[in-house]
């Protein structure tokens, strides 16, 4: 937890994005150029950005090309008691 804040960091050392994957990587349907050697609709990450953002929180994605990727997640934490 860091600020009242719930964070997530996934990161790989996988192939990385270039400069316009990275740019769509959230638009719904785009698919990036490597990414036609397997299947997939292309909604995954725009379905968890629209997830994220109705749960008030960010998502941010950072790659380079040839170094990998790391998608990082903040969530409010919103402790409730139970009685």
């Amino acid at each position: 937890m860091f600020d009242g804040k719930v964070v997530v960091r996934i990161r790989d050392n996988g192939i990385g994005m270039t400069e316009d994957v990275r740019a769509h990587a959230f638009d719904k349907f785009y698919q990036g150029e490597r990414s036609h050697t397997g299947q997939g609709s292309g909604l995954g990450l725009a379905l968890v950005r629209r997830i994220i953002s109705l749960s008030s929180g960010t998502i941010e994605l950072q790659s380079k090309e040839g170094k990998g990727t790391e998608i990082t997640v903040s969530l409010k934490n919103e402790q409730q008691s139970v009685s």
